[in-house]
């Protein structure tokens, strides 16, 4: 029996995971792109920058893990959308980055390759959202079958 308010809160829980992995994308990508731009204003080496941004983007990889499995447990199916329902919160933050932090030397044009990678990169995160929302729904499911098994006999 269904609470009420329960899908309010369902809906909720969908659309801020959705918010968290559009924005934790959007700093993936934002590193990917400006890795010209962060070398000039930090002052520092491009090695140094590259190696930073890809600790960072697996740093985001691994907390958009642990907010997919702190926001599905006990959300119903509804989260699922999540997994479609970043796109447009990573889309709305693009438009917004680019419009307060242009790209105003020619020398932080990223080179047309990156392109290619950010392709790539929405095809895989939803790929990668979906099987995170499957794997941290079935195992405690099918672990707690187990242990009630257990638990009857």
């Amino acid at each position: 029996m269904r609470l009420k308010g329960e899908g309010t809160i369902h809906f909720l829980k969908t659309n801020l995971l959705s918010l968290i992995l559009g924005l934790l994308f959007l700093g993936g990508i934002q590193l990917m792109l400006n890795t010209y731009r962060l070398s000039r204003l930090v002052n520092v080496g491009m090695d140094t920058v590259i190696i930073l941004s890809i600790i960072l983007m697996l740093m985001l990889l691994l907390i958009s893990g642990v907010c997919i499995y702190l926001f599905q447990r006990n959300a119903g199916r509804m989260i699922y959308l999540s997994g479609i329902l970043w796109f447009p919160y990573y889309y709305i933050g693009l438009q917004i980055f680019n419009h307060l932090l242009p790209i105003t030397d020619r020398g932080d044009v990223p080179p047309p390759v990156v392109g290619l990678f950010m392709i790539a990169g929405m095809i895989i995160f939803p790929i990668y959202t979906f099987a995170s929302l499957l794997i941290f729904n079935v195992i405690p499911q099918s672990a707690g079958s187990k242990w009630t098994k257990h638990a009857a006999e």
